[in-house]
């Protein structure tokens, strides 16, 4: 078999637009930059065959913002680059380019086009790249933002009524997370219906056992909860989010199951979860992509479940979302990775042919088609296309407003100053 020789390598960054602005502990997502890797190569029948990857995660969810994603994938010299093994082109492109390792959502972007690209290639969709394929569907999660009671209950509602599982958004502060998690415990108890509580690392220990011994004595019980995510602060590390599992555990007289999310990162905080009995969520963006969520996975097997998770992706992302979690044997666990972006990237923003099938008891179904499966509607992409990302983040990063972007951090704090903070760099080390 010839090997896929890439000619063309294009990046590009879009600003897309979010139906209703989603408020969350750290501040307010609007409108977010998303970057796409774009690859043509030839087979040996002279068919040209083009890819696509999709980085989208947010600052400060990661420690690195989408300009050091687009211009690392921007420098990123992959023209003459031939692929024979493709897991190990995957393995040693990003051992020998720091910028995959340092920035993962970059290397996520860049082992999706390469399967899409492998996938098309040998006419198979990207699960089958990977070996087993353990399942073809998955029960979709979905975020809820801070909202009043009044509000929070018909979105409760209308989640449950579309067959999703409601995840809301908590840690703003003890009062309202008291009224969010007493409203929807009462729900889920009317209806029968499992819920998430995602604090988003809002806590200390002893405020969100505070929490909790408040919830337990007001009569809520957790019969429908799922699990929790991120209870404390990441800095509190892992061994934290045991001790909150054990603490909660005791005051609800049940397992309560906690999962991490911003303090797992990489296998090194996976081995360190197994060995406390804490979940995983698994976000292909975050860990950076299909090859390293198929080792952790291996890691953590028959040790703790994960869930995959999600990070705002558009159909690009969350089609390889959806299909890496069918090859990952511990991710039975409801996840937001199966949720459609159709949900918050709809009509024009909706660029591609996924129509995000459901089976008759509300699983999503993953593309099965050749490689991701997709056909790009370029027309409509191209509508949100940022002709100059580094004159926009060069506001950004200098605290300047983007006609562009729209970033927005809880009590007008400094993106500049926690970009400094976060990195450990110079807000404008790779714009000059």
């Amino acid at each position: 078999m010839k090997e896929l020789e890439i000619l063309n390598s294009e990046t590009q960054m879009v600003a897309m637009p979010l139906d209703k602005p989603f408020r969350l502990a750290f501040g307010t997502l609007e409108n977010l930059p998303r970057v796409y890797l774009k690859l043509k190569a030839q087979d040996e029948a002279g068919k040209m065959l083009e890819s696509i990857g999709e980085a989208s995660i947010d600052f400060p969810f990661s420690n690195y913002d989408a300009w050091d994603v687009y211009n690392s994938l921007k420098n990123f010299d992959l023209i003459g680059k031939t692929i024979n093994n493709r897991k190990l082109f995957l393995t040693e492109t990003k051992e020998n380019n720091p910028f995959l390792s340092e920035f993962p959502a970059a290397n996520a972007a860049f082992n999706m086009a390469i399967d899409d690209l492998y996938g098309k290639y040998l006419d198979v969709p990207v699960q089958e790249l990977y070996g087993t394929v353990f399942r073809d569907s998955g029960y979709a999660l979905s975020s809820i933002p801070f909202l009043e009671n009044k509000q929070l209950i018909q979105k409760v509602s209308d989640k449950f009524s579309q067959g999703l599982i409601p995840k809301p958004k908590v840690g703003q502060d003890i009062e309202n997370d008291f009224d969010t998690i007493s409203t929807i415990d009462l729900i889920s108890h009317v209806n029968q219906m499992p819920f998430v509580l995602d604090f988003n690392g809002a806590y200390e220990s002893e405020d969100i056992i505070l929490l909790l011994k408040k919830l337990r004595q007001k009569g809520t019980t957790f019969k429908y909860l799922l699990f929790i995510e991120q209870p404390v602060e990441k800095n509190s590390g892992i061994s934290s989010l045991a001790y909150i599992k054990s603490v909660a555990s005791s005051i609800f007289d049940k397992d309560i199951m906690v999962i991490a999310d911003e303090s797992f990162v990489n296998e090194e905080d996976a081995i360190e979860c197994i060995n406390n009995n804490i979940g995983l969520n698994i976000k292909i963006q975050k860990i950076g992509g299909g090859v390293v969520a198929k080792k952790i996975d291996e890691l953590t097997k028959n040790k703790v479940d994960s869930i995959i998770g999600g990070t705002f992706p558009t159909v690009i992302a969350r089609t390889y979302d959806q299909q890496i979690a069918c090859i990952l044997e511990t991710a039975i666990l409801p996840g937001d990775g199966w949720e459609p972006s159709t949900n918050w990237f709809n009509h024009e923003r909706h660029f591609a042919n996924n129509q995000f099938k459901r089976t008759k008891d509300h699983k999503f179904l993953a593309n099965s088609n050749p490689g991701l499966g997709l056909e790009i509607a370029w027309e409509k992409l191209s509508k949100y296309i940022l002709e100059n990302p580094k004159d926009e983040f060069r506001k950004i990063r200098s605290d300047k407003k983007s006609d562009k972007l729209k970033i927005t951090l809880t009590e007008r704090a400094s993106y500049k100053n926690l970009y400094e903070k976060t990195t450990k760099k110079v807000f404008d080390w790779n714009l000059t």
